[in-house]
Order: C-alpha cells, then sequence, then structure tokens
C-alpha cells in the first residue's frame, strides 16, 4: 500500500519520496538484551539506522542535486522529523567500539563543522553521538539514529559545514488518523501539540543561529521518518 502511494505522490509532488526499507533486519527490543532478546519488529536493527540516514541523505541529493552552495553568512540545515525511528535505538557505544571517524568525529565523540539544534540548552552544538542526538520531542532518549550517519554523508557535501534540525519522539504520527488509531501524538498542524512544539524550537533556532555561529540557516532538505503509526 505505502508503495502504490509512493508511485501515486511522485506522480503529483516531485520533491517528495518515500525511502524503502524492504530488506531491513530488526533489532531486539531493549538495547541492553541487545545480545540475546528476541527481535522485535518495530525496532530496526543498528546497521539499518545507520543505512536509514545514508538514504535519507541519497534522496535529498536525488532529488535536490541542484542545490547551489549556500551563500556566504549561510549555513545549511536540513530538517529531521520522526517518531521511535527517528529517535533510534542505537547505544552510542556501539559507535565508540566501531571506532569510525566519520561516526564520531576526528578526535573523541565531537565533530567539527556538523552542528545540531540542542532544545534543552537552547543552542546550536557540534554534534557528539554520546550527548545531543535527542534533546527535542524525545529528550530522555541515551540514544541516537539515522542522524548520525546523515551528517556524515552531507558534510561531504557540504564541506564548510552543515546542521541539523532533529524533532523525534516515539509514537507519533503524520495524521490525526494516526492518532485516532492509538498514535501517542501527530504533527498534523490541526491536532498535534508537536507542530506548535516544532514552529516554537524552530524560532529560537533560528536566532540562535546567528547569535551562535553568526550565520543563517538555509534550509535544504527535510526528511520525515514517519508513516510507521499512520499504518
Amino acid at each position: 500500500v505505502i508503495r502504490q502511494a509512493n508511485v501515486a505522490l511522485r506522480a503529483t509532488i516531485t520533491n517528495f519520496h518515500l525511502i524503502d526499507m524492504e530488506g531491513a533486519g530488526f533489532s531486539a527490543d531493549s538495547a541492553v538484551t541487545y545480545a540475546t532478546e528476541d527481535t522485535d519488529p518495530h525496532n530496526y536493527g543498528t546497521e539499518d539506522h545507520i543505512i536509514l540516514g545514508e538514504k535519507a541523505y541519497n534522496a535529498i541529493i536525488r532529488y535536490y542535486a541542484d542545490i547551489p552552495s549556500t551563500e556566504s553568512g549561510s549555513l545549511p540545515v536540513v530538517v529531521m522529523l520522526g517518531d521511535s525511528q527517528g529517535t533510534g535505538q542505537m547505544l552510542p557505544q556501539y559507535a565508540i567500539l566501531g571506532g569510525q571517524e566519520r561516526m564520531l568525529g576526528p578526535t573523541g565523540t565531537v565533530r567539527e563543522n556538523e552542528w545540531i539544534w540542542n532544545d534543552l540548552e537552547q543552542g546550536w552544538e557540534p554534534y557528539d553521538v554520546t550527548a545531543n542526538p535527542n534533546t527535542l520531542g524525545a529528550p530522555a532518549s541515551l540514544f541516537f539514529g539515522p542522524e548520525a550517519a546523515m551528517l556524515g554523508k552531507l558534510k561531504e557535501r557540504f564541506p564548510d559545514g552543515v546542521a541539523v534540525f532533529k524533532m523525534a519522539q516515539g509514537g507519533a504520527s503524520m495524521t490525526t488518523e494516526g492518532v485516532t488509531a492509538g498514535a501517542l501524538n501527530t504533527f498534523d498542524p490541526a491536532a498535534g501539540t508537536l507542530w506548535d512544539e516544532l514552529g516554537t524550537a524552530w524560532d529560537a533556532a533560528k536566532l540562535a543561529m546567528i547569535r551562535d555561529l553568526g550565520m543563517l540557516p538555509d534550509v535544504v532538505g527535510a526528511v520525515y521518518l514517519l508513516c510507521d503509526n499512520d499504518t
């Protein structure tokens, strides 16, 4: 059904694309018992979260292949909205044990010229897989998600710097119908508190980028890791 909807939407909305996760594997429900617990069909495995970030980047570049270099004084930003798959189920220890510079940064765990909005601190910070992957929507989450791989790929396209504005919350949906069917909240402007929270945070983020980084945000793409709670 989703693939049919994808074909229909792409026929009329040229800058809309659904990322197909067919073939993705699933992980245990709890990272604590990751090695021994049976898989849960609602949680993608570690490798697939990384792949999802890569797919998000590829979708942006494919459909915005003619993105010009940002003007002087501006910083390219990708907006990422999601449910639990956006929040992620990967512990930072996985990235640390993997030892990949693109996931961690050149030294330690702090990346260079890869920024993320920290809603708890009300400021833009260098992305740190151990500290700030989820501060808006699910601020208590200790996990990281697809933004880790997506930011690394975006840095290749924008070597002078790139940022992600991420809001993810488990159980979120895109539609009011999703809430009626059991989703916990929705980004639907007509019904969901998430939409109001998003707008408030984005207004603060725009002003903070001028204050913190001396640049204006230039949104070059938006990724919605949603729909699981709408089906």
